[in-house]
Order: C-alpha cells, then sequence, then structure tokens
C-alpha cells in the first residue's frame, strides 16, 4: 500500500523535483541506506517495526503481532530492538500511543475514555495507569495544566 501509494503522488506530482523526491522516497523503501552504507537485516527489522508501530498503534498491537508481520522470531526482535533503540518493542508501543494521547488531550475535548481508546489502549484503567507513570500526573490534571 506504501509502495502504491508513493507511484500515485509520482503520477500525481507536475514537476520534475517532486517527481524525483518522490522517486527518491519510493527507492528508499526498497534500498535503505544510512550513513552511505546498506542497513543490516537487524537494522532494516528494527526500522521496519518502528514505521509499522507509528501507523498501527491504534490497532491491538503486541511484539507476536508485530514479529509475525515482519516474518521474524519474536526474541530476535526484541533483542534487536532493544540493542537500536533502548528500549523494547512493547516499552515503544506504549511510549507512541501515549504521546498520542498527550497531543490529543492538548487539542481536543474527546473525553478521557476516548482517547485512551483512539489511541489504542483497551482499557481507561490501563492508560490511565500507564499515563501516570509515563507523565507523573492523571489525564485529566495534565489536560488542565497545558489548557
Amino acid at each position: 500500500a506504501l509502495c502504491r501509494d508513493r507511484w500515485k503522488q509520482l503520477d500525481e506530482s507536475d514537476t520534475a523535483l517532486a517527481g524525483q523526491q518522490t522517486l527518491m522516497a519510493l527507492l528508499r523503501l526498497f534500498i535503505p541506506v544510512q550513513e552511505g552504507r546498506a542497513l543490516s537485516a537487524s537494522q532494516r527489522h528494527v526500522r521496519q517495526a518502528l514505521s509499522y508501530i507509528r501507523l498501527h498503534y491504534t490497532q491491538p498491537l503486541t511484539v507476536s503481532h508485530l514479529a509475525a508481520t515482519l516474518y521474524v522470531d519474536r526474541s530476535y526482535l526484541c533483542r534487536s530492538f532493544q540493542a537500536q533503540t533502548g528500549c523494547s518493542p512493547r516499552e515503544y508501543i506504549q511510549q507512541v500511543r501515549l504521546e498520542r494521547a498527550a497531543h490529543w488531550l492538548r487539542t481536543t475535548d474527546r473525553s478521557l475514555g476516548d482517547v485512551a481508546l483512539a489511541v489504542g489502549f483497551d482499557s481507561y484503567s490501563t492508560f490511565y495507569r500507564a499515563f501516570c507513570t509515563h507523565y507523573g500526573q492523571t489525564p485529566s490534571a495534565y489536560r488542565r495544566a497545558v489548557l
């Protein structure tokens, strides 16, 4: 789907520069390079995992599901992810969800329960505990403080 979207952008671009930029972005999807050298398989898998998490954080997402989606072993993914990012895939999923929740609390008037479900938490109580641990205050206190 991402590849198809890039090609659509290329078809719709009306300048040579925009077309070239879109084509380069598409090539980077298939030939990932970091500082002039090709990425290792482990680096590529972690990059794909990060991207997948950012795109699918609103859905039920487990490390096992993530590993299966990337066609890699769960333990391998956890070790590689931890080594390259400093946190586990589970911690990163939660971090992304909490950052998005904080954004929604700052920018919308949606109920706290709606925000919790919208960013992928399965219950308000799980969201509440994670938010308090991460931000040191309740979601409602956070919202009051930033408004």
